[in-house]
Formats: C-alpha cells, sequence, structure tokens
C-alpha cells in the first residue's frame, strides 16, 4: 500500500498515512482508561511528536468514527451506536484527548449478544 496514493479526508491527512503508520508514529505517549457506572466511559490522550500531529490523529479519529456511524444498519446493536456517537475530541497544541460512553445496560447486552463460535468435532478417517 506505500506506493499507492489514497484519497484525502476533507481537511485531513491522506488515509495512505494512517495505513502506512505513520500518523501512528508520531505518537509520543498514550494514556487510557475505562470509568464504570451508570454509564461506561472510555477516554485518554496522547501526546503527539507536534500541533500538527495532534490535530490529524483527532481529525482521523473523527472520520473513521463518522465512517462506521454513517455504515450502521438495523442490526447494529444500539450500544455500539451510541458509542460511535458519543465521541468527543479535543487538542490543545501537542496534546490530543478523546472521550466516548455508552450506558452500562447497553454495554452487557452487546457483549451477551456477541456469536459464540460454533465448534465441529474432529473425525478421523480409517
Amino acid at each position: 500500500m506505500k506506493d499507492r496514493a489514497a484519497p484525502r479526508a476533507s481537511g485531513g491527512p491522506s488515509i495512505d498515512k494512517v495505513l502506512n503508520g505513520n500518523l501512528i508514529q508520531g505518537i509520543e505517549d498514550l494514556a487510557a482508561g475505562l470509568q464504570f457506572g451508570a454509564n461506561v466511559i472510555f477516554s485518554g490522550q496522547a501526546t503527539a511528536r507536534s500541533d500538527q500531529d495532534a490535530a490529524a490523529i483527532g481529525d482521523v479519529l473523527k472520520f473513521l468514527s463518522s465512517m462506521a456511524a454513517s455504515n450502521t444498519s438495523a442490526n447494529t446493536p444500539p450500544a455500539l451506536v451510541s458509542l460511535l456517537g458519543s465521541l468527543q475530541t479535543s487538542t490543545e497544541g501537542r496534546t490530543f484527548k478523546f472521550s466516548m460512553s455508552a450506558p452500562q445496560s447497553d454495554l452487557e447486552n452487546l457483549l451477551k449478544e456477541q456469536p459464540r463460535v460454533r465448534t465441529r468435532p474432529v473425525v478421523q478417517k480409517q
């Protein structure tokens, strides 16, 4: 993919930068955590190499989130839609902050709905 030119997100970095890891390499430090309660909150912050890298990380995360949210269907679990819709981002200098949340009950239902992997017994031929 390094030799392929990818389209640019509106106002953001090109997708090929993300796919090739250039944007991820711009992160010097990352911290994240979960807060449990009536709403489960996932939040964190990253320190980037530069102000521009921090802004680019925010732009790409918002772009990917909005792309995923716009491609949901009737079968998409409500907790996932809620999480994608709750994304909040901000940048302050080289620091990028993010948070997203969803009701605990929705996340519990999401985990219960995960498809189970079926296994078949191994039959050896004689």
